[in-house]
């Protein structure tokens, strides 16, 4: 049986655990266990349903990659440099580099 370890002060799923039936298993120590029915490690047991953990917010690395591959694709932009421009002000130099790099491989393919 697929048990969820869930944190008792957070709720927080920790870990999803296979266990035998009739296993001595216990949670460790300030964890208990619930049918885990689909959940998995990071979301939250609100008592009486699991919630889904919050995606991450993207960085802004990820949003200048985004916004060239989009505009470079749709060619509203003929010049990687202004998608960057747009997006990702607050990007280094290197990482303008590195992503441009990945932009020009995605257009290659």
């Amino acid at each position: 049986m697929r048990v969820a370890v869930i944190r008792t002060a957070t709720g927080l799923v920790e870990n999803v655990v296979l266990v035998e039936p009739g296993a001595s298993w216990s949670p460790p120590p300030g964890c208990f266990t619930r049918d885990a029915a689909g959940a998995g490690p990071g979301e939250t047991w609100d008592g009486t349903k699991f919630l889904k953990a919050p995606k991450p917010a993207a960085t802004p690395a990820e949003l200048a990659l985004l916004a060239a591959r989009d505009n470079a694709a749709s060619g509203l932009v003929s010049d990687i440099d202004k998608a960057f421009t747009a997006r990702g002000a607050a990007l280094t130099a290197t990482e303008k580099a590195d992503l441009k790099g990945k932009v020009i491989d995605l257009l290659r393919q």
